[in-house]
């Protein structure tokens, strides 16, 4: 009879995290051999050589690892409130597109040149991050309900495919939205360039809590999109 098939070995494994709760949330290919990776810390996180501390309760971390594990640059970005990031991208020309949520004011990268506050108790942001991991752009989306960038995936021409929930009314761009519910689902592109736009929004929900968990490009700048709906029923356009 034939053996059973052996499982692969674990070539490598790293360790991050300090003394308190700490969680990755998403990984992502880099487009070679490495991945980046995005979550949440609190307090003090070592990765790789970099030290970082939180500005709040929690913080956003976005790292890369190598092929070989090594945790080459390390970044956080938060404020006071509690920050997550929940997904991640590769960007087709090097780097990583993220997406989560963040409270009060948080700042992106060193210095205060990438500040955002939002406009309710959370609002979603869209990051984009380059080759070394250093900020490009970020921008928000929010309400004045608790807004969430749940899952990210590239457009395959530089922009940003984006689902989460939102709740009330949110301008996404130049379109305004208002939910059906407590949350409804929202679906965004955001655009390529030196000052990044959202180009087209949609939603599907009902009454009740809706939420977009995962997406990805359909290759022709749309979107497969997934998540849940709650027992009262959701309209998906028409």
């Amino acid at each position: 009879s034939t053996p059973p098939a052996q499982p692969p070995p674990i070539s490598w494994a790293v360790q991050t995290g300090g003394s308190s709760y700490d969680v990755a949330q998403a990984i992502a290919s880099d487009g070679g051999t490495g991945a980046f990776v995005v979550g949440r810390f609190e307090s003090h996180s070592t990765m790789g050589s970099t030290y970082l501390s939180s500005r709040g309760s929690g913080d956003i971390f976005a790292m890369h690892v190598t092929a070989h594990g090594v945790i080459d640059w390390a970044i956080n970005a938060g404020g006071s409130s509690d920050d997550y990031a929940y997904g991640v991208a590769p960007r087709t020309t090097g780097g990583a597109l993220v997406t989560g949520r963040f409270g009060s004011t948080a700042y992106f990268g060193p210095g205060s040149t990438h500040r955002l506050s939002s406009s309710g108790s959370y609002d979603a942001f869209v990051l984009s991050l380059n080759g070394m991991g250093a900020v490009q752009w970020v921008i928000k989306v929010g309400g004045s309900s608790h807004d969430q960038g749940n899952a990210i995936a590239h457009d395959g021409s530089g922009g940003a495919l984006v689902t989460g929930f939102f709740g009330s009314r949110v301008s996404f761009g130049s379109h305004s939205l208002s939910s059906s519910g407590s949350n409804d689902v929202f679906i965004m592109h955001v655009s390529n360039s030196l000052a990044p736009q959202v180009t087209w929004a949609v939603k599907v929900g009902g009454r009740s809590d809706d939420r977009g968990k995962g997406i990805a490009s359909d290759g022709s700048g749309g979107a497969y999109v997934t998540g849940y709906f709650g027992s009262s029923g959701a309209t998906f356009g028409s």
